[in-house]
């Protein structure tokens, strides 16, 4: 039904697998960015209450997030990948650790498999895309492998945001303003810059601009 909503093409390879988790690869030579959308649902294991209210959740130590079979086919997605720049989408968010709510850190052990994977594949520029906040925020994490920091851009949503503004939200990787307003992000490349830069926009449902932040991406 997921895949009817979406209008995913009935001869389209996730429909002949469990989960929600595809690809899709655009422009051509120099210009290619590929999008890998991972199911961060189907396969996760269970969450551990926390009897702390503002935690909600302690760690599954042992917990896993994908799937072995995600994990493979992740694994063939950035090994294989010719794209100059590799926006990986999770539906919770991977690099905070802080925060109460659903994430990768609520899984210790799935996390830094990512970031194993990562070193170990070394896609080309890759940034982490992410939601399910009520919030916008750039997160930053230094990853063994990779010169560069790999950031996390984290925008939700059009419908609603926070109910209290006060509410301390910390995150030792942001960099920037948390933005507590309805919002939308923007990510957009120049090919014609002699240095590529992605171009990060946080707006709001008029359009307007909340934040704006450049990530230096490598040749």
């Amino acid at each position: 039904m997921l895949f009817d909503f979406l209008d995913i093409d009935a001869d389209h390879p996730a429909r002949n697998r469990e989960g929600a988790y595809q690809s899709w690869t655009f422009g051509s030579g120099d210009s290619i960015v590929k999008v890998i959308l991972l199911d961060c649902r189907t396969f996760r294991d269970t969450l551990a209450e926390c009897p702390d209210r503002l935690a909600r959740y302690a760690p599954n130590f042992h917990g896993d997030v994908l799937g072995e079979q995600q994990w493979k086919w992740l694994e063939s997605e950035l090994s294989g990948s010719e794209a100059r720049v590799n926006l990986i989408v999770s539906g919770i968010q991977i690099i905070p650790e802080e925060q109460g709510y659903e994430k990768w850190s609520n899984f210790p052990a799935a996390r830094a498999r990512f970031f194993d994977l990562l070193a170990r594949t070394h896609p080309r520029n890759p940034i982490l895309i992410s939601g399910d906040r009520h919030i916008a925020e750039i997160s930053a994490i230094p990853v063994a492998g990779y010169d560069e920091l790999v950031f996390e851009v984290t925008s939700s949503g059009m419908t609603h945001t926070w109910s209290d503004p006060t509410r301390p939200e910390p995150n030792r990787y942001r960099i920037g303003p948390l933005v507590i307003k309805r919002n939308f992000g923007i990510l957009a490349f120049d090919w014609t810059k002699e240095h590529l830069q992605a171009e990060v926009e946080i707006r709001g449902p008029e359009n307007e601009l909340f934040y704006q932040f450049s990530i230096d991406l490598k040749d």
